[in-house]
């Protein structure tokens, strides 16, 4: 019953194209007349513009990537918090040999180095450190500074620990000219200790409760 249906199959004709002595010729006329050649030079060029295309997407991501630097510890004083016997907690910081009073501390857990500031009013933070922090960036405005205009974001610390004091929900300000890796504390956040200078000796005290 089957024969029928298999001879038929038998008798049909391949076409010419399918014939195995026809794709030989057909390769060997497009090597002669450089058709094959001319299709691989199109795949290399479209697979080196692939490549151009890929490199320039990674280069405008790293210019485009926000600054990120982690604070430089060096030259920051360890210090710690001591209750005294009326139930007052002092941290003393000594002078650097520059006037200024610099100190390890943390910010969301993570070690930075703190300077006493009290020409300013606000927690001032280089943009590259706030990055690196990853603290997140509010609304802004324009400032002057000594290098001309710069734009300021405001900020908020969810935790701030000075030798061991910790104060939550700080308030703070980023600034993208401040080209440094410390932390500057103003007098907002200063005005809550009092202040005690003796023989470049600073004491941050922190009143009993």
């Amino acid at each position: 019953m089957m024969c029928p249906f298999l001879c038929s199959l038998g008798s049909r004709r391949m076409p010419d194209k399918y014939k195995p002595e026809q794709i030989v010729e057909d390769v060997l006329q497009r090597i002669s007349d450089g058709s094959i050649h001319r299709e691989q030079r199109t795949i290399k060029i479209a697979r080196l513009v692939a490549a151009l295309a890929m490199l320039a997407i990674v280069a405008v991501a790293i210019i485009d990537a926000p600054p990120s630097r982690a604070p430089d510890l060096t030259g920051a004083a360890e210090v710690r918090s001591t209750v005294q016997a009326d139930g007052a907690i002092h941290i003393k910081i000594a002078d650097n040999g520059d006037g200024q009073h610099v100190f390890r501390g943390r910010i969301n857990g993570t070690p930075v180095t703190f300077v006493v500031d009290r020409g300013s009013s606000k927690v001032s933070i280089p943009l590259a450190v706030a990055n690196h922090l990853k603290l997140p960036l509010g609304e802004s405005h324009q400032a002057a500074s000594a290098a001309g205009a710069m734009r300021v974001y405001e900020t908020v610390i969810d935790q701030l620990d000075i030798g061991g004091i910790m104060m939550n929900k700080v308030r703070a300000a980023i600034l993208t000219e401040l080209h440094d890796d410390r932390i500057f504390l103003g007098m907002a956040l200063l005005r809550a200790f009092e202040l005690r200078d003796k023989n470049g000796e600073l004491t941050i005290i922190k009143a009993a409760p």
